[in-house]
């Protein structure tokens, strides 16, 4: 992919430029510091930068998979990209609810 980033750093130093960029827009009150964060999913780049931490993605494959989910119906609530709701299917749940309220999901 066209600037994904590669080493943890990197996706950290990605996440932090977002942060930044979405705060600027925001304003520093607490409500605009509330729409910042939920903004902050709106954008593809969030979540390209999470999918992209092997780290946290792995650790939430193994979890899923260590969660004895076979034959159960999940809820993946803020689902955002559904690589978990994914990850609960492989996992052998028997149904899956990927929930998720924001643009991304459009």
């Amino acid at each position: 992919m066209h600037g994904v980033p590669e080493t943890g750093s990197q996706v950290a130093g990605s996440y932090q430029s977002l942060v930044s960029t979405l705060e600027k827009r925001a304003g520093a009150t607490a409500k605009k510091g509330e729409e910042t964060y939920f903004a902050s999913y709106e954008d593809m780049r969030m979540h390209e930068a999470m999918v992209h931490d092997r780290p946290r993605t792995e650790g939430y494959h193994r979890a899923l998979q260590a969660a004895g989910l076979q034959g159960k119906v999940v809820a993946d609530a803020g689902a955002g990209t559904g690589v978990l709701s994914c990850f609960a299917a492989k996992a052998g749940a028997k149904k899956v609810f990927a929930i998720e309220a924001s643009k991304v999901a459009v």
